[in-house]
């Protein structure tokens, strides 16, 4: 009898156990969101493997006067200098092949997003490399009355996030454009609809 006893009470918490980790299991897939996503996030951001090393080494105030890219615009400083900015972190697509329709149009689509949304603005800009003191071009995040541009035109469809430009950068940075990127293929925006051919990226060089 007690036998009999014992070997039902295992099997109930054998169903238990199972039960609670299947429970367990259920949770941890309906919040991945929440739960692994932010740690898979941090541990690839902590263990970013690039040549270039950035961090801010200074700010640029002005105002865009050209949009040349997805990515890239000039601005001119208050010191009437122009300045050649290049987003960092990301990299947006470029018709490299006029013959491939796609590839143009999301080039296309990606300048007049960025031109849309800084053209004839005051911006600032968090410079993070530069090649050189005597240029006045360099890499950043740029931001227009608190709204981090990077971020946004990753979150649209119109960039892709690049680790291998994001090594150095403040680490909330790092991890919006990650999550920016996320939503934007979640949504199928940009470069990211089915329609969309292999991105062509932008590979500007200061």
């Amino acid at each position: 009898m007690f036998r009999t006893l014992n070997k039902l009470a295992c099997t109930i918490l054998i169903c238990l156990g199972v039960g609670v980790l299947s429970g367990v299991a259920y949770l941890a897939y309906n919040h991945r969101e929440a739960w692994y996503i932010p740690i898979k996030d941090y541990w690839v951001v902590a263990h970013i493997d690039a040549s270039l090393h950035q961090e801010t080494i200074e700010y640029w105030d002005g105002r865009v006067t050209q949009v040349l890219s997805g990515d890239q615009f000039v601005m001119k400083a208050a010191s009437g200098a122009l300045c050649s900015i290049r987003l960092t972190g990301l990299e947006a697509p470029q018709a490299t092949n006029r013959l491939d329709q796609i590839s143009v149009e999301d080039a296309q689509r990606s300048q007049q997003f960025l031109s849309s949304t800084v053209m004839s603005r005051d911006v600032r800009v968090a410079v993070t490399y530069r090649p050189s003191r005597e240029v006045r071009s360099g890499m950043g995040i740029v931001f227009l009355n608190g709204t981090n541009v990077n971020q946004a035109v990753v979150e649209s469809g119109n960039a892709r996030a690049r680790l291998e430009f994001m090594k150095g950068l403040p680490r909330h940075i790092q991890l919006g454009l990650l999550k920016a990127e996320r939503r934007a293929r979640r949504n199928g925006s940009g470069v990211w609809t089915s329609s969309s051919s292999p991105l062509e990226v932008s590979r500007t060089a200061f």
